[in-house]
C-alpha cells in the first residue's frame, strides 16, 4: 500500500544513523504563521495565528519550550446571550494572545517528529459584538468582553533540519480551556508553518 511505504521511507529517515541532530544543550527559536479554527458547540470558524517558539533541549529528545501566539477569528458565533432583551446567538470578533511553557518530546535525526504538553495563559478579547432582539432586529451588543483563561494545550510537530542552524517543518496545536465559565464545547486549533533557528551552548 502506498501510505504504508510512506511511513516505512519516514521511519527509515527517521533512524538514520548520521549524529542527532535534536541534541541535548540546543537552542532553538522558531517563528510560525497560520491557520486557527476556534470550535464552538459544534461550529467552527477560522482565523488567522501568529506563534513564536523559544525551546531549550533538557536531554536528546526532551526539551522545555515556551510559545507565545496571537490569533485574530472574524465573525465567532456563540450560542450565549448575556442580555434579557438578546437571543442567541451572539456574534463577535476574537482577539486573543497565549503564552505557554511546554514540555516537548523530540524523536528523530535529521527529520524530528515532535510531541508537545503545557499549561498556559491566554486573553481574550470580543469586539464588534452583535445580536438578535426579541422583536428581530440585528442590533449591536455592548460592552466589549474580555477573558482571562487557564489553557491545556497539545501538539505534535515535524520538522526537517535542513542545516545544523535551520529548519522548516510543520505544527499542529490543539487548546482547551480550563476555567471557562462558558456552556459551550470550546476546542481550538493551530495549523502552522515552522521556520526554526538553531544554537548551541550548555
Amino acid at each position: 500500500m502506498r501510505w504504508a511505504t510512506t511511513i516505512v521511507a519516514l521511519a527509515t529517515l527517521a533512524a538514520d544513523a548520521s549524529p542527532a541532530l535534536a541534541d541535548e544543550y540546543e537552542w532553538q527559536i522558531g517563528v510560525a504563521p497560520g491557520a486557527t479554527i476556534a470550535w464552538r458547540d459544534g461550529h467552527a470558524d477560522l482565523g488567522i495565528s501568529a506563534r513564536t517558539i523559544a525551546q531549550y533541549g533538557l536531554l536528546d529528545s526532551l526539551a522545555l519550550e515556551v510559545s507565545g501566539s496571537c490569533d485574530y477569528v472574524p465573525g465567532v458565533s456563540s450560542k450565549q446571550s448575556d442580555s434579557e432583551y438578546l437571543t442567541s446567538p451572539i456574534f463577535h470578533d476574537m482577539q486573543r494572545c497565549t503564552l505557554v511553557p511546554a514540555l516537548v518530546g523530540r524523536f528523530g535525526r535529521r527529520w524530528v517528529i515532535s510531541i508537545s504538553g503545557g499549561l498556559g495563559y491566554r486573553y481574550e478579547r470580543h469586539t464588534n459584538r452583535e445580536g438578535f432582539s426579541r422583536s428581530g432586529e440585528f442590533v449591536p451588543v455592548e460592552p466589549v468582553e474580555t477573558r482571562h483563561l487557564m489553557i491545556i494545550e497539545s501538539g505534535i510537530g515535524m520538522e526537517l533540519r535542513v542545516r545544523e542552524v535551520f529548519g522548516v517543518g510543520g505544527i499542529l496545536r490543539a487548546a482547551v480551556p480550563i476555567n471557562s465559565s462558558s456552556r459551550e464545547a470550546n476546542v481550538d486549533l493551530v495549523f502552522a508553518v515552522l521556520l526554526s533557528f538553531f544554537g548551541y551552548g550548555g
